[in-house]
């Protein structure tokens, strides 16, 4: 496909490095194409699968797709609000940043943070990675503005020192590719599951407590000045919206939904916690 049908520009697409034998790209226009002639198709809705091989992950578009829609109903409201915060108030003196999102899914909640960034004035250069073609494909299909890339967090194929502010939101991370690749003022913001998130789902289907301790001992190692806010709230969910919640995370996989059983509330729990932390070079 040709590279016009995406918005993202050639600033961009130069911060990426091939997966394979880590040179530059050269070529940017029906596919890219790096030093040594490996080569990568623009999909049709425009991402790119820089993945050497295939992934086998849990996640499959019925998932992405109920996340998706409850993230658009405003589920996640609170948790981007403060992501957004966090970035205005780092950042209020910089209109322009590099902000790459590192388990970004259906890249919905990426969409709704960069758009509200927009509109205070913040331009930006955008990319979202995801090991699931399936969530990625989702994403490119509604957002253009965005380098959309299948790709693995232990190898991600972008140069060092090119990026301001990193998102990783409820998922997996990667804190020596993380530090690789911020500048010497970026920042990680990590978004982690609490006790709480989703508890009227976890007693219904009888999960044992969730403790987010290690992941949070591991974050503040692995970075500098280390901040943490919790935000905790309720959102009233319609019969499709139950429905969509127990779809949307792999807590349910193998789970049949059936409303006659499930019993499930009208209202669904959101508790979190945001992690902010500065770039730590790590030792040679």
């Amino acid at each position: 496909m040709s590279k016009n049908s995406i918005t993202v520009s050639n600033e961009i697409l130069c911060l990426l490095k091939c997966p394979i034998c880590k040179t530059r790209f050269t070529n940017y226009i029906k596919y890219i194409a790096c030093e040594r002639k490996h080569t990568f198709d623009f999909s049709k809705s425009g991402y790119l699968n820089l993945l050497k091989r295939n992934k086998n992950v849990i996640y499959d578009k019925y998932l992405f797709n109920a996340r998706k829609q409850i993230a658009k109903n405003g589920f996640f409201d609170g948790v981007e609000q403060q992501i957004i915060k966090i970035i205005i108030d780092k950042y209020q003196l910089k209109k322009q940043l590099t902000i790459l999102d590192l388990g970004c899914g259906d890249g919905t909640i990426f969409s709704n943070i960069l758009l509200a960034l927009k509109q205070t004035g913040i331009q930006y250069n955008a990319i979202g990675i995801d090991s699931s073609k399936e969530g990625i494909r989702l994403a490119s299909r509604s957002d253009k503005s965005v380098l959309w890339l299948v790709s693995d967090i232990a190898n991600i194929p972008i140069i060092e020192n090119n990026i301001d502010v990193i998102l990783n939101t409820l998922s997996p991370a990667n804190y020596g590719e993380f530090n690789r690749l911020l500048k010497d003022d970026g920042i990680i913001i990590k978004t982690v599951p609490n006790q709480e998130y989703l508890t009227e789902l976890r007693r219904i289907i009888h999960l044992k407590d969730y403790s987010n301790s290690n992941v949070v001992s591991l974050f503040s190692k692995n970075t500098l000045n280390y901040k943490s806010v919790k935000v905790t709230y309720q959102k009233k969910l319609s019969n499709e919206e139950q429905k969509l919640v127990f779809k949307m995370t792999p807590l349910t996989e193998r789970i049949e939904f059936n409303e006659q059983r499930s019993n499930f509330p009208n209202t669904a729990t959101i508790d979190v916690t945001v992690l902010i932390g500065d770039k730590k070079t790590l030792p040679i």
